[in-house]
């Protein structure tokens, strides 16, 4: 990583911890993972008794509370969720950026594709802050609070492969999906025409979600397993698909380097549409040249 491209990262992630949505996801995260492990203590305080509180616990633990679907489930709706927020923000900076004229000053100190990799950077630094945060948080939970049984005692069924897992498919997913929305944003310099050229990628968005819960509650087929290594696929599908429990190194290997063949395929098609796109104002139809 060069200066430019260092100072570019900087200056995102910065904004990134210091905005209002990096705050409400943070918190609304810490609200979670304190009413999942300690809605036994929550639900007895809210009824005031013993015996309420029993049968509420009871309900509760007896639900759908078996690890091996849960912790997919979750995984898959916060990745979900970062890139259709973080990834939306970042179309809507270049959007910003070329509607000020911003870019024209920017583009003369750094190139296109520095510009797009800084900005992506300090979103994915920005994430593994969060991620960290959440993770130290339900440590810090687990060392000082006794947890409600083993329903959420995740240490005791995520492992190594599933905790690399699940960092390399947050990486490379939001990496992914966020040079499509910068491609994409910046064939346009403003938000309304924005809305309708990234209609599509959210379209992408919410039908893997979709179908990875229709995955983790039974679904399979030829046409799943194919679906499951396309690419913006990959990174939420996978925590579906797998056995996070008995995943294997072999199987991990194969899926993170997927992954990476994808993310490279992508940035290498979206760097081109972005350093075209920036150069352009008005709404047109992103065109790929793939010659010099």
């Amino acid at each position: 990583m060069n200066n430019k491209m260092a100072k570019v990262t900087r200056f995102t992630y910065i904004q990134v911890v210091t905005s209002n949505w990096f705050c409400i996801i943070t918190i609304l995260g810490i609200l979670g993972t304190m009413l999942a492990t300690q809605y036994d203590k929550i639900f007895k305080w809210l009824s005031g008794g013993d015996k309420v509180a029993e049968n509420a616990s009871a309900t509760v633990s007896s639900a759908s509370m078996d690890m091996n679907f849960l912790i997919p489930f979750l995984i898959v709706l916060v990745l979900f969720v970062l890139i259709l927020i973080y990834g939306s923000n970042i179309a809507n900076s270049v959007v910003e950026e070329k509607s000020a004229r911003i870019i024209e000053t920017l583009l003369c100190y750094v190139k296109p594709i520095e510009l797009l990799t800084g900005k992506i950077l300090g979103y994915v630094v920005g994430i593994i802050t969060q991620l960290a945060i959440w993770i130290g948080y339900y440590l810090l939970l687990a060392h000082l609070i006794d947890m409600p049984g083993k329903n959420f005692d995740i240490l005791s069924v995520v492992n190594v492969q599933t905790l690399i897992l699940m960092v390399g498919s947050v990486v490379l997913g939001f990496i992914m999906y966020a040079f499509a929305f910068a491609a994409l944003a910046s064939f346009t310099d403003n938000a309304q025409d924005s809305t309708q050229l990234m209609m599509p990628v959210g379209v992408v968005i919410m039908g893997v979600y979709f179908v990875s819960l229709a995955v983790l509650n039974g679904t399979k087929g030829i046409f799943i397993t194919i679906l499951s290594y396309a690419p913006f696929c990959l990174p939420i599908m996978s925590f579906a698909t797998n056995d996070l429990q008995h995943l294997t190194w072999q199987r991990l290997l194969l899926n993170l380097s997927v992954q990476v063949i994808e993310v490279l395929a992508i940035i290498v098609v979206c760097s081109k549409v972005y350093r075209k796109g920036v150069a352009s104002y008005g709404i047109r139809k992103p065109r790929i040249k793939m010659g010099k």
